[in-house]
């Protein structure tokens, strides 16, 4: 298995299926962002609790958004490193004054 893969393999992981309420399979509505289409819940994976922090906190390095969000690290370099999310502070700079 390849980088590439196993980073796949990841981000998969953390994709939920299941509303936390009711238990019916989700609907993805963009951005990180899933409906249950029974009681109107919203649930969040990775790609979106990073976005809704970076939307409240503005840009934040990453080890910052590991530790307050519970995420690993390797996901959240990955959507620095394919542009996904242009408001974290790459490793490189987060320790400039």
């Amino acid at each position: 298995m390849n980088d590439n893969e196993k980073m796949l393999r990841l981000l998969r992981g953390h994709v939920p299926l299941l509303c936390d309420t009711c238990k019916k399979a989700l609907d993805y509505i963009g951005s990180g962002r899933y409906e249950c289409p029974l009681c109107g819940e919203i649930i969040l994976d990775d790609f979106g609790k990073i976005k809704e922090y970076l939307g409240v906190h503005g840009p934040t390095p990453a080890w910052k958004l590991a530790r307050e969000l519970g995420i690993r690290r390797e996901i959240i370099d990955q959507y620095v490193k394919d542009g996904s999310m242009s408001m974290i502070i790459p490793q490189n700079l987060s320790n400039l004054p």
